[in-house]
Protein backbone atom coordinates (compact mmCIF):
# COMPACT_ATOMS: atom_id res chain seq x y z
CA UNK A 1 0.00 0.00 0.00
CA UNK A 2 1.22 3.48 -0.85
CA UNK A 3 2.62 5.58 1.99
CA UNK A 4 3.54 9.07 0.83
CA UNK A 5 5.22 9.87 4.17
CA UNK A 6 7.77 7.06 3.78
CA UNK A 7 8.23 7.73 0.07
CA UNK A 8 9.16 11.35 0.75
CA UNK A 9 11.46 10.46 3.66
CA UNK A 10 13.31 7.93 1.45
CA UNK A 11 13.77 10.57 -1.26
CA UNK A 12 15.11 13.09 1.28
CA UNK A 13 12.04 15.31 0.95
CA UNK A 14 10.03 16.84 3.78
CA UNK A 15 6.58 15.34 4.29
CA UNK A 16 3.66 17.63 5.08
CA UNK A 17 1.12 16.83 7.80
CA UNK A 18 -1.04 18.13 10.57
CA UNK A 19 -2.57 17.41 13.96
CA UNK A 20 -6.23 16.45 14.13
CA UNK A 21 -8.48 16.44 17.16
CA UNK A 22 -11.32 15.41 14.85
CA UNK A 23 -10.70 11.74 14.22
CA UNK A 24 -13.75 11.27 12.06
CA UNK A 25 -12.93 9.24 8.96
CA UNK A 26 -14.51 12.01 6.88
CA UNK A 27 -12.20 14.72 8.21
CA UNK A 28 -9.17 12.43 7.82
CA UNK A 29 -10.22 11.62 4.25
CA UNK A 30 -10.46 15.35 3.45
CA UNK A 31 -6.97 15.88 4.87
CA UNK A 32 -5.60 13.03 2.77
CA UNK A 33 -7.28 14.28 -0.40
CA UNK A 34 -5.80 17.74 0.21
CA UNK A 35 -2.33 16.24 -0.22
CA UNK A 36 -1.10 15.76 3.34
CA UNK A 37 1.38 12.92 3.89
CA UNK A 38 0.62 12.25 7.56
CA UNK A 39 -1.81 13.04 10.33
CA UNK A 40 -1.26 13.08 14.08
CA UNK A 41 -4.43 11.95 15.82
CA UNK A 42 -4.53 13.66 19.21
CA UNK A 43 -5.64 11.59 22.19
CA UNK A 44 -3.77 13.76 24.69
CA UNK A 45 -5.66 17.04 24.38
CA UNK A 46 -8.58 16.09 22.16
CA UNK A 47 -11.82 14.23 22.86
CA UNK A 48 -10.79 11.15 20.84
CA UNK A 49 -11.21 7.70 22.31
CA UNK A 50 -9.75 4.44 21.04
CA UNK A 51 -12.71 3.76 18.71
CA UNK A 52 -12.32 7.21 17.11
CA UNK A 53 -8.59 6.65 16.66
CA UNK A 54 -9.27 3.28 15.05
CA UNK A 55 -11.53 4.87 12.44
CA UNK A 56 -9.04 7.68 11.81
CA UNK A 57 -6.16 5.24 11.35
CA UNK A 58 -8.15 3.18 8.85
CA UNK A 59 -9.14 6.26 6.85
CA UNK A 60 -5.57 7.59 6.77
CA UNK A 61 -4.06 4.26 5.75
CA UNK A 62 -6.70 3.73 3.05
CA UNK A 63 -5.61 6.99 1.41
CA UNK A 64 -1.86 6.38 1.78
CA UNK A 65 -1.43 8.89 4.59
CA UNK A 66 0.69 7.86 7.59
CA UNK A 67 -1.31 7.85 10.86
CA UNK A 68 0.52 8.84 14.04
CA UNK A 69 -1.13 9.02 17.46
CA UNK A 70 -0.34 11.45 20.26
CA UNK A 71 -0.98 9.29 23.29
CA UNK A 72 -2.41 10.55 26.61
CA UNK A 73 0.25 8.92 28.79
CA UNK A 74 3.24 6.59 28.74
CA UNK A 75 1.25 3.75 30.27
CA UNK A 76 1.76 0.44 28.47
CA UNK A 77 -1.90 0.36 27.45
CA UNK A 78 -1.84 3.87 26.02
CA UNK A 79 1.18 3.01 23.86
CA UNK A 80 0.33 -0.49 22.67
CA UNK A 81 -3.34 -0.10 21.79
CA UNK A 82 -2.83 2.54 19.04
CA UNK A 83 0.10 0.48 17.71
CA UNK A 84 -2.14 -2.60 17.55
CA UNK A 85 -4.60 -0.55 15.51
CA UNK A 86 -1.95 0.39 12.93
CA UNK A 87 -0.46 3.68 14.11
Amino acid sequence: MKNSFLEKIRRGEKPLGSFSELCSPYSIECMALSGLDYVILDMEHGPAELHDISEGIKAAAYHGMAPFVRIPSLARDAVLRPLDLGA
